[in-house]
């Protein structure tokens, strides 16, 4: 038997293994848009500060004396002051739109920073402002080195003062770079590395070559990664929280919504089980339109069945009707005759006769239980046999009685079930001494139990093995045919059941018929 499987089972974890998937994917595709986007506004706020920078270049060429003049000849207040401006230039009311540009007449020595060469400064009010700039740990910091034609560092200024030499001697922050690669393009160049303070901190570096005068500059600022990506696995653990709840309700949903969409397979399912245990002769409950089609074939399979089974009873029916009258006659030429051809054909004529007897009772009960839907009350058939049974072997003293009949159903037709019964009955009356009783036990919700009991001599094992073969006789002088219990059994088998041989509690033979049940009729179509 092929092993069977599970439609909805299937429809419903390939539908949950997709959307699980699905989610996944989403899920993935948002957290990788999310560091996109963290990294692009990364990327964005270090363009800003190289911008910031380069407005802040100061060409000492344009009046000497501002980058000669030493920032201890400056007033205290005013150095302050201009450093004030670097640190957060919206606290002095600093507008950008009352800027004059790089170039403007009103720039006060203090607010600048000259380099070494003093052939070139930055102004403080121009550059980034964020106080992060100056804390080594943050991962933020600016620099702007003068670079040689031969692409030398000439000098820098960084927001580090002596702080990045002290915390790497052997390297200064030029360093992190090619300069030729830098000097190439004129293009913003990246590049990921450590932090300055921790290893596992990671910064994103980006510098950028600018030309200002007669001088080349790099321009390199920085930024934490490390907490951007921080931000991001802050989202994705909430987002996948989400999608697994949303997933959780979504496999909840399926599996409603696979039920009530299957409902009317079960149900059809039912009413084809009713149809085999008799207690609907068709489909003809209102299906959807998609289980219609199979229940108008069904319908049609069952009335060819019915027809096929008509059909064979008929052609039985004609055969015997056919074959006994032959039969007969041949019985009748050679009853009177007692010569040894006279008792050939005489003996040959009761054996056709058997044969004929035997297969065509074969035959209509193979036909009947080809029949869908067949099914009869067990305790009726059992009650009138042993009514009749009774006064047939009453003068030979024997009692028949039934003391346990459970109300239960054979899920086949009531003649073969009066064939199986009467043979074994008529046959256990024969060989009683006194009694014989029959029981019937509803042992399972698909099979029931018949019992047939006496306390006549029994058999042994090898010879209820020989009772059991067509036309074996074990006691000739009985009448009878042989055929009885070869017929039981072969019916027994044909509605899936069984028949055995066993001792009897009664000292005798008992027979045991296993048949095939159903529920009690309700309500049949």
């Amino acid at each position: 038997m092929a092993k069977s499987h599970s439609l909805s089972r299937r429809l419903l974890i390939g539908a949950a293994v997709y959307s699980l998937i699905m989610l996944l994917v989403i899920a993935l595709i948002l957290a990788v848009l999310n560091r996109r986007q963290q990294i692009a506004a990364l990327d964005f706020e270090l363009q800003q500060d190289l911008t910031s920078l380069s407005r802040s270049l100061f060409d000492c060429s344009l009046d000497p004396s501002l980058c000669n003049k030493l920032e201890e000849d400056f007033d205290e207040e005013e150095v302050a002051e201009a450093k004030a401006r670097t640190a957060a230039p919206t606290d002095i009311g600093y507008n950008p739109e009352d800027d004059d540009g790089v170039f403007s007449l009103g720039i006060n020595p203090a607010d600048l920073i000259i380099s070494d060469t003093e052939a070139w400064a930055l102004q403080r009010r121009k550059l980034p402002a964020d106080p992060d700039f100056f804390d080594l740990g943050s991962g933020r910091f600016w620099g702007v080195a003068q670079i040689s034609t031969e692409g030398e560092v000439v000098t820098f200024i960084d927001s580090f003062d002596e702080e990045f030499a002290e915390l790497q001697p052997n390297l200064q922050w030029t360093d992190l770079f090619e300069v030729s690669n830098v000097l190439d393009t004129s293009d913003i160049v990246t590049l990921d590395t450590t932090g300055f303070r921790d290893d596992e901190q990671i910064i994103r570096i980006a510098a950028q070559r600018v030309k200002y005068g007669d001088f080349t500059f790099m321009l390199v600022v920085s930024d934490d990664l490390s907490a951007k990506d921080t931000l991001v696995n802050v989202y994705i653990v909430p987002l996948f929280i989400a999608f697994s709840v949303f997933a959780v309700g979504l496999i909840i949903f399926l599996i409603v919504i696979m039920r009530l969409g299957l409902r009317p397979m079960v149900r059809a399912r039912q009413d084809v089980i009713s149809i085999r245990e008799g207690e609907r002769e068709r489909l003809d409950a209102d299906y959807p339109t998609e289980l219609q089609p199979l229940a108008d074939e069904v319908n049609k399979l069952l009335d060819h069945n019915k027809e096929v089974v008509e059909r064979a009873r008929t052609q039985v029916g004609n055969l015997a009707h056919a074959l006994k009258t032959p039969i007969a006659v041949l019985m009748n030429e050679v009853a009177t005759s007692d010569d040894n051809l006279s008792q050939l054909v005489k003996r040959q004529a009761q054996r056709m006769q058997e044969n004929v007897q035997h297969y065509l009772a074969r035959a209509q009960a193979a036909a009947r239980a080809q029949a869908l839907g067949a099914r009869c009350e067990v305790v009726p058939a059992v009650s009138d046999l042993t009514r009749l049974l009774n006064r047939l072997y009453s003068r030979e003293g024997i009692e028949v009685s039934a003391p346990r009949l459970d109300p239960v159903f054979f899920r086949g037709e009531r003649q073969d079930l009066d064939d199986m019964i009467g043979n074994l009955m008529e046959n256990a009356c024969k060989w009683a001494s006194s009694k014989v009783q029959a029981s019937v036990e509803a042992t399972s919700p698909r099979e029931l139990t018949i019992h047939i009991d006496d306390d006549g001599p029994g058999l042994t094992p090898d010879e209820r093995v020989e009772a059991m073969k067509r036309g074996v006789r074990l006691d000739e002088t009985a009448p009878g045919t042989g055929l009885g219990l070869s017929i039981v059994k072969e019916l027994a088998e044909l509605y899936s059941g069984e028949f055995l041989l066993d001792d009897s509690p009664l000292g005798g033979l008992r027979a045991t018929l296993i048949l095939p049940r159903v529920s009690p009729n309700k309500g049949r179509n």
